[in-house]
């Protein structure tokens, strides 16, 4: 039942936001009114933050159509940016080194919790607890959206501070899960 439930509730706070957001429209500046709109701001925003003016603390992950299709077709990019850019080889500053090795650190924690947990225990595991799949959906957008909109390494290391704790717990929780479960298989 559990596993109906919450793509259903999902899509029902989706629609409620629509809602809102059609309702709100009229106060929301222009670029906020719709869908539509909002993606092209997205697109706007991402192509003024990839001028020459920023220098070489910015990244692009590509030109994206404001569209569903054209922003769902740049999501690994923009996962991967929000979550773990700048690496260490784009560091131009100690800062930007700093936020490198904080970069790979996680992402070698990823990869190493994936490695022991399975890509499908992993998701098992995160969709049984109904408080890690809350942060997994919340990490997963939030860091999409940072990616996508910010082609600044300093402000997107700003930006994705909420999002790197509850990456951390859920990656520790399937740690934790998994040697449970193979002590209890010994």
């Amino acid at each position: 039942m559990r596993t109906l439930a919450m793509p259903l509730i999902v899509f029902i706070i989706w629609l409620f936001g629509i809602a809102i957001l059609a309702q709100t429209s009229s106060v929301a500046n222009k670029r906020y009114s719709s869908i539509e709109n909002i993606l092209e701001t997205a697109q706007v925003i991402q192509d003024d933050l990839t001028r020459d003016a920023y220098g070489s603390n910015s990244f692009d992950i590509g030109y994206f159509e404001p569209t569903l299709p054209g922003v769902l077709a740049k999501f690994p990019k923009a996962l991967t940016a929000g979550l773990f850019r700048p690496f260490i080889w784009e560091a131009n500053n100690v800062l930007m080194l700093v936020s490198g090795v904080e970069g790979i650190i996680i992402l070698i924690i990823f990869g190493f919790v994936l490695k022991i947990t399975r890509i499908s225990s992993f998701f098992r595991n995160t969709f049984k607890q109904p408080i890690l799949m809350g942060l997994l959906v919340f990490t997963i957008t939030f860091a999409f959206f940072v990616g996508l909109t910010t082609a600044n390494f300093g402000a997107m290391v700003r930006y994705r501070i909420p999002v790197l704790p509850f990456f951390l717990i859920i990656l520790f929780a399937n740690f934790k899960d998994t040697t449970q479960e193979n002590k209890s298989l010994e």
